[in-house]
């Protein structure tokens, strides 16, 4: 079993453009890392994976499940994966009370 994804990601500022585009299937058992330089796009796939990233161009499976493509998207809270963030962030669906 893996999780499957093509991602076609763009990010525009007043200061710069970020276009991210891959293809990959990661095992679902095991441990995987993901490194590369800062910029090279590692916290925008993982933002895709989870699901915060509604609006990318993305077709992403995990096992047999379809978690988004052009016609889908599964919300955030109902895809079965875990996502720690480096800064504490809530749920749009969560409160804090």
């Amino acid at each position: 079993m893996t999780l499957s994804a093509k991602i076609n990601l763009t990010r525009e500022s007043a200061s710069a453009k970020f276009h991210l585009e891959l293809e990959f299937n990661i095992p679902s058992d095991g441990i995987t890392a993901l490194f590369g330089p800062s910029g090279s796009g590692k916290t925008s796939l993982l933002r895709c994976i989870v699901g915060l990233e509604e609006k990318a161009i993305a077709s992403i499976r995990f096992k047999n499940d379809l978690w988004q493509n052009q016609d889908y998207f599964l919300p955030t809270y109902k895809r079965r994966i875990g996502f720690v963030f480096q800064r504490q962030n809530l749920f749009p669906h969560l409160s804090s009370r």
